[in-house]
């Protein structure tokens, strides 16, 4: 059985926001319609054992070493600790940014087009 499930499905915030597979090798954290995280778990007995988070499509990912440090970026976007910065359009090639919440600052993106924009908890902006 999937660790970080095993203890996320304990949390009421995260018991409606997750899906395991059948195999019960990924773990999908669907925060909103937009952010998802994707959890795949290692064994972590050497350094080919990682596990993996993926973010949305799949391009964006964090190796880790242990499942404290998975929980630790769960609970980043849980918390709104971090904010991302999609965009939508065509012409488009870096299509994600991800944001400290700190640092982000709205009003830099209110009249840009074809962005979307949110965090664990809130869909802070969303145009085509």
């Amino acid at each position: 059985m999937n660790r970080i499930y095993e203890k996320l499905r304990l949390n009421e915030y995260f018991r409606d926001k997750l899906r395991i597979d059948a195999s019960k090798k990924c773990l999908t954290i669907s925060f909103n319609e937009y952010l998802h995280l994707h959890y795949l778990e290692g064994s972590y007995e050497s350094a080919r054992d990682e596990g993996l988070i993926f973010l949305n499509n799949h391009l964006t990912h964090w190796h880790i070493t242990d499942d404290e440090e998975a929980l630790e970026i769960i609970t980043e976007f849980a918390n709104d600790d971090i904010v991302c910065i999609e965009d939508t359009s065509v012409f488009s090639l870096c299509r994600l940014r991800i944001v400290e919440r700190e640092r982000f600052e709205k009003k830099k993106y209110m009249s840009k087009k074809s962005l979307r924009i949110y965090t664990g908890n809130e869909i802070i902006m969303y145009s085509d």
